[in-house]
């Protein structure tokens, strides 16, 4: 990060060599190209009493570029970033060059995540949409589904409910493929706690779960084993 930013005058005067454009004080002003010493990166935009600052475009080696607003040297505001190492780009708002604010980022895989970043991690509301089609809504921490959202598997399977660190944790509806529905607690991915399931055959079961399984026998249960295969 330290070396995409950096654009000290101290650092980048002895290099006038490299540098074709407008000056002003025998400093860098106006617009102009500016190719770093170790080659990696060129910048081509405006400059403000030799720093970067205004509209330019930041050129990497490895096929990626930096193309937005450019304040006093350093990254920030609205642009467009795409990586070279691994095809992702983003779009949106970003401070000290890293992702932050409202942004789109698109991997090469094919998610996509819309919503609030906080220094490069995905914090906030937000929508996530995998490769396989499937689509999360709610809140992040830290990269990861934390808070209240719905997870859409498919158009009839669904989560909605609370999530911590990435897993289904504490109350929560899920439908799954068959029908059958479960509401009530959860912990670490898995039904735990109080709660009842309305099995798509017509079984019910309300009490105590412990690690996905019922702790108890019911009289209105035929056949639990039935029910045991619906959680995603």
């Amino acid at each position: 990060k330290h070396a995409l930013m950096a654009d000290k005058i101290g650092q980048e005067e002895h290099f006038v060599d490299r540098y074709v454009g407008d000056r002003k004080d025998q400093r860098r002003h106006g617009h102009g190209v500016y190719t770093y010493e170790n080659k990696f990166f060129t910048y081509q935009g405006q400059w403000e009493n030799g720093l970067k600052h205004g509209h330019g475009k930041l050129i990497m080696k490895d096929g990626g570029f930096y193309e937005g607003t450019f304040v006093k040297g350093e990254i920030e505001g609205h642009g467009y970033r795409l990586y070279g190492h691994s095809g992702d780009s983003y779009t949106g708002q970003f401070r000290e060059g890293e992702r932050h604010g409202q942004g789109v980022l698109k991997t090469a895989r094919g998610s996509q995540y819309e919503g609030t970043w906080v220094l490069g991690k995905m914090e906030g509301s937000g929508m996530l949409t995998e490769p396989d089609g499937s689509v999360y809504e709610g809140e992040f921490h830290k990269h990861k589904k934390h808070g209240e959202g719905v997870q859409m598997y498919s158009s009839t399977v669904y989560y909605e409910g609370g999530w911590v660190d990435g897993k289904r944790h504490g109350q929560g509806i899920f439908r799954s493929k068959d029908g059958s529905v479960y509401n009530g607690q959860w912990r670490s991915d898995v039904y735990h706690g109080e709660g009842s399931m309305v099995h798509s055959s017509g079984v019910t079961y309300v009490g105590m779960w412990v690690n996905g399984r019922p702790a108890g026998e019911w009289p209105v249960i035929r056949d639990v084993t039935q029910m045991l295969h619906v959680c995603v």
